[in-house]
């Protein structure tokens, strides 16, 4: 993982610029939830403002799945795509964990679905790359099936290492300029951390 950071994404300052459309698509997530968490009806008033008003009165699973139009809206490109998958994702995600508090996020909250949306969003960025032959896998079958399984793990610990050292709240007024520390630290940590298992599994 550590040669996608270093080498294919030309280090950890050019991998979180490479993620334009997912670091403006978090900063979006987290002024909707920001604006929830505040507003008195909470994410149903959001939705409103939003121009989204059919929604507000539709399941709450409904209504986070539907703001991947506000969120990531879609524009054909693969980044924005890519974006959008992350998103729903994350979403499928939290319902599966099910925070008795959606309506109206806490800061825990908050910082638990835009964890999931950055994990997901450079997970995918990894998967591509292995896709296309940029990042090269083991050639035994099972040791392949193992990096597969072991990926998601991986990098969603990198990210929640990289949220906890910035350990604000994420439902301050502008958040882009910690977003976008925060997907560069995710980057260093996976390359940290990919050089550290490289080396483990050489001894």
């Amino acid at each position: 993982m550590s040669s996608y950071v270093k080498r294919t994404g030309g280090g950890a300052t050019s991998t979180s610029r490479r993620m334009a459309a997912e670091r403006s698509a978090v900063s979006s997530l987290a002024d909707v939830l920001s604006r929830a968490s505040a507003a008195p009806g909470g994410i149903r008033e959001v939705v409103r403002t939003l121009n989204f008003g059919d929604l507000a009165d539709r399941p709450i699973q409904d209504i986070y799945a539907a703001l991947v139009d506000h969120i990531c809206p879609p524009d054909g490109d693969l980044d924005d795509a890519h974006a959008r998958e992350a998103y729903l994702e994350a979403v499928n995600e939290v319902m599966q964990d099910q925070p008795p508090d959606l309506e109206k996020p806490s800061a825990e909250t908050v910082k638990d679905i835009v964890g999931k949306f950055i994990a997901n969003a450079v997970n995918q960025r990894i998967v591509t790359a292995i896709g296309t032959g940029m990042i090269t896998l083991p050639a035994n079958p099972d040791e392949i099936r193992a990096v597969e399984k072991g990926l998601k793990d991986f990098v969603r610990g990198c990210v929640a290492e990289a949220m906890e050292e910035f350990g604000g709240d994420f439902r301050e007024a502008d958040l882009r300029p910690e977003i976008d520390a925060i997907f560069e630290r995710a980057a260093e940590v996976l390359g940290d951390r990919g050089d550290e298992a490289a080396e483990g599994a050489d001894e």
